[in-house]
């Protein structure tokens, strides 16, 4: 572009000398003597003519051109942005995808001429979008608002299409931003929110999950609020026995438990104990003893006065009917009283309820027969002290009500509780959006492992479509959303043994599932974490992530290295200093010389250079993040992208609204 211009200027410059200040003498005699004897020599002297007029004004505007290059950008004004494309209206979109924001040049904070929008189809965000940047930095009113608004406003009024999804933070601030969001696509009716304050009851151990595996989300939730301590191996096995043996016994039972339940059976050891022999009673063979009715008669006044005081059975006109006993058996042996036994065949319900009981039992026995009596009382103690602010004690009687409720709540018997939560898979199928609010700080354990037990519960139900939709591809499926704030306090990592946030995170997309969490750095995920390098595998899990202005060095570091680097032209000045006839002063002493000389060098080099700085990434703009993006199929190279205020006109620039 430089040349060009320089080149037209040039040219220009010497027709105006051809027309006006030396034209070529075309009527002089000699010049025609030349042109008639040799044409050669005349038109060598015409373009020689015309080339040393073209030539001889490039050295002043050279000199011109170069200064007014260098002190033009001190005069030259921000370049303004374009006109953004229209703003895909999410109720009217035919496809389901996200837009981000708007991006303009990749690399450096500068408006362009021709922004764009930055989309991401359903496939890429099924691979999951965390969203990092410290507090302040927009995460909710820039990145969870927004997308939930384009998510849920997708086919809103179609009920076999609209999204619905699971909403968990610990604020307090987010469920009613989302109910605003529902309310503004209609779909305000579609949001059951639990709370200390809801009309809807929850309890967490009532979702068909196996006693095992209950017990394995509790010793998970509880490494997760406290950590791992020494021999934490075997307190966490011995916890989980204890749980799932409690909560099989209350199934057998009672048909049903809660946390409450489990909280007043681990207060004592002696409450186990009689939980244990009524459980084992309940699922034993029944054994009958018969007397003949002339026998009953006839027995000696002795064995009369004890065997009366027992309930007897009189349908049958030739004999009584009683349950055996091993005292009866022997009085009546005793007496050489003549009797007959009969056994009660079980239903194969009692009988499977019967091998169940039989394994937890064993599971359990085995364990609190390898440890004395006070290692027994201090695992009891250690799920107490875990279940006390999640099954609601004396004084939280509201965290009881909504998270413990009676069985009659869920009989349909006795409503004055609550409503019963439905089961997921229904509201998962029927597009409802759950939300869970609970602040932190009102109980921050119950917020934490409440929320994380509606999570796992959710999670389990998202994973059993996988099958259900390999066997129907004919039919539709909805995609859902889990949309997380400050995810450190809710993730939890199953490690080396089955569940965990990782695991689903890496199976979701097969069942359509939106996986987006923000939290504040990475320090803050893992000290959130209990296993050190869990952190790395859950990072990992989401493909799209969104780096906002980071709030500590180590994730401006790691956004730094993960953009890399890239071959720039980096131009370099070089300043030398020469002198000639050198000599030392005899007043000063100093080197003198009379002749000297100052030379100034300018040259580009090729180099790797880092694509963003971390000091850059500390210090961005709010509402401006740099996105590593990926559509489904491939990654899309860092950028900057400029994010949309929650409530403000989409359509609307970034650098409109800054300026």
């Amino acid at each position: 572009m430089k040349t060009g211009t320089i080149t037209l200027m040039t040219v220009g410059c010497g027709l105006l000398l051809w027309d006006f200040v030396a034209p070529f003498p075309f009527g002089n005699l000699v010049v025609l003597s030349i042109r008639q004897h040799n044409p050669t020599a005349y038109w060598s002297l015409l373009f020689a003519w015309a080339g040393v007029l073209c030539t001889l004004p490039l050295y002043i505007i050279l000199p011109i051109y170069s200064a007014c290059e260098r002190v033009r950008p001190l005069f030259d004004r921000e370049p303004s942005a374009g006109k953004l494309p229209p703003y895909p209206d999410p109720a009217s979109r035919e496809e389901l995808f996200a837009v981000i924001g708007e991006v303009h040049e990749q690399t450096k904070l500068a408006p362009s001429r021709r922004p764009s929008w930055l989309t991401i189809p359903a496939e890429g965000l099924y691979t999951g979008v965390e969203i990092i940047g410290a507090s302040g930095s927009g995460k909710s009113s820039n990145c969870i608002c927004p997308f939930a608004w384009q998510l849920f406003g997708y086919k809103a009024q179609d009920q076999e299409k609209k999204v619905g999804g699971l909403v968990l933070e610990v604020k307090g601030d987010l469920c009613t931003q989302i109910r605003g969001v529902l309310r503004k696509h209609g779909r305000e009716d579609d949001l059951i929110e639990l709370g200390l304050g809801s009309e809807w009851v929850y309890n967490p151990l009532q979702s068909g999950m196996s006693p095992t595996a209950l017990a394995f989300n509790m010793s998970t939730l509880e490494r997760a609020l406290y950590g791992e301590g020494k021999d934490s191996r075997f307190w966490t096995q011995a916890s989980e026995a204890l749980a799932s043996y409690l909560i099989e016994i209350h199934r057998i039972l009672y048909g049903y438990v809660t946390l409450f339940d489990l909280f007043k059976a681990a207060c004592s050891l002696a409450v186990i104990k009689k939980l244990q022999a009524d459980a084992e009673d309940a699922v034993e063979k029944i054994s009958y003893v018969l007397l003949d009715s002339d026998v009953y008669a006839n027995l000696p006044a002795k064995v009369f006065r004890e065997v009366s005081l027992l309930k007897w059975d009189r349908t049958w006109p030739r004999h009584l009917k009683t349950r055996s006993t091993q005292d009866l058996v022997d009085l009546l042996r005793g007496a050489k009283v003549p009797f007959a036994t009969e056994e009660e065949s079980n239903s194969p319900e009692q009988v499977e309820a019967a091998q169940r009981l039989e394994f937890q039992r064993w599971n359990y026995t085995k364990l609190m027969n390898e440890t004395d009596p006070l290692t027994r009382n201090n695992i009891s103690t250690g799920l107490k002290v875990f279940l006390q602010p999640l099954a609601g004690d004396t004084d939280d009687a509201i965290v009881r009500r909504i998270f413990s409720p009676p069985k009659a709540v869920y009989d349909g018997t006795d409503l004055t509780h609550g409503k019963p939560l439905p089961p997921l898979v229904e509201l998962i199928e029927s597009g409802k959006v759950i939300a869970m609010n609970i602040p932190k700080a009102a109980d921050e354990s119950a917020a934490r492992s409440l929320n994380a037990f509606l999570k796992l519960d959710w999670q389990r139900a998202v994973e059993l479509r996988v099958p259900q939709m390999a066997a129907h591809p004919e039919k539709h499926w909805r995609s859902l959303v889990w949309i997380a704030d400050e995810y450190q306090i809710l993730a939890t990592t199953g490690g080396a043994r089955p569940g965990g946030d990782e695991k689903f995170l890496n199976l979701c997309r097969a069942a359509k599932c939106i996986s987006i969490v923000a939290y504040q750095s990475l320090n803050a995920l893992e000290s959130g974490l209990t296993a050190g390098s869990d952190w790395r595998t859950v990072f990992s899990a989401f493909q799209t992530k969104i780096f906002l202005r980071a709030g500590e060095p180590w994730t401006a570091k790691v956004v730094s290295d993960m953009a890399g680097k890239k071959i720039r032209a980096l131009q370099h000045f070089g300043f030398t200093e020469g002198q000639h006839k050198a000599r030392v002063s005899a007043v000063t002493g100093k080197l003198t010389a009379p002749e000297s000389s100052v030379n100034v060098s300018h040259s580009y080099n090729l180099q790797k250079d880092v694509v963003f700085e971390p000091c850059v990434v500390e210090e961005l703009p709010r509402g401006v993040a740099i996105v590593f993006a990926h559509d489904g199929r491939r990654p899309v190279e860092p950028t900057y992208c400029y994010l949309k205020w929650s409530g403000a006109d989409p359509n609307v620039g970034y650098y409109e609204t800054v300026h």
